[in-house]
């Protein structure tokens, strides 16, 4: 889910490689490479993983369940929608190079739900704070999947993502509730797998 940003132009014989890092949680059965404006012509793909990445599928946690899920929230400043927080960008700045993060309004009560397309076991939420402006803003926010609290994330000055463990509770959505104002959102992963 990396976009490449770069102007190469094509020279006969000329010989480019693309080099995309994914995030270090990323879980994955299938790779897809694809160009929304042109047709792609590709020599050769290579995909590499760690046996480390390779296990954390066997590690209890599971998988990524929240990418691509419905979501929504209590408000929206501008274009920060929902959605932006499982888009599987993680890049920690709103607005830098048209990335989005999910922003509500500053105020009481605030919060950001993901709903999946099924009962699942949630195993950890991994949250992707944004950095630019006001990353405190995190601080005391609840999570909770469906309406069983999992844990609270307790904002660190040097620290940029926050993993919450939710040891296998069973639910439909995960909630991230803020009382004391905006909730920012880069990135959220939820970990876990369906009901056995």
């Amino acid at each position: 889910s990396s976009g490449i940003n770069a102007e190469c132009p094509l020279r006969p014989g000329g010989t480019f490689v693309y080099k995309i890092q994914c995030p270090p949680s990323t879980v994955a059965s299938t790779v897809r490479v694809r160009h929304e404006k042109a047709s792609l012509i590709l020599c050769e793909v290579e995909v590499l993983a760690t046996r480390e990445s390779v296990n954390r599928v066997e590690d209890g946690l599971g998988w990524i369940i929240s990418q691509g899920m419905n979501t929504e929230q209590s408000s929206v400043e501008g274009t920060a929608l929902s959605e932006n927080a499982v888009d599987g960008n993680y890049t920690q700045r709103h607005g830098s190079h048209g990335v989005q993060c999910a922003v509500t309004l500053h105020k009481t009560n605030s919060w950001w739900k993901v709903h999946f397309d099924e009962i699942k076991v949630v195993t950890r939420v991994v949250i992707y704070n944004r950095l630019d402006r006001y990353p405190e803003r995190l601080n005391t926010a609840n999570i909770y999947v469906s309406e069983t609290f999992c844990g609270q994330v307790l904002y660190q000055k040097a620290q940029t993502v926050y993993t919450v463990d939710c040891d296998g509770i069973v639910g439909s959505e995960v909630v991230i509730r803020n009382d004391n104002g905006a909730i920012q959102l880069c990135e959220v992963e939820v970990r876990g797998h369906s009901v056995a």
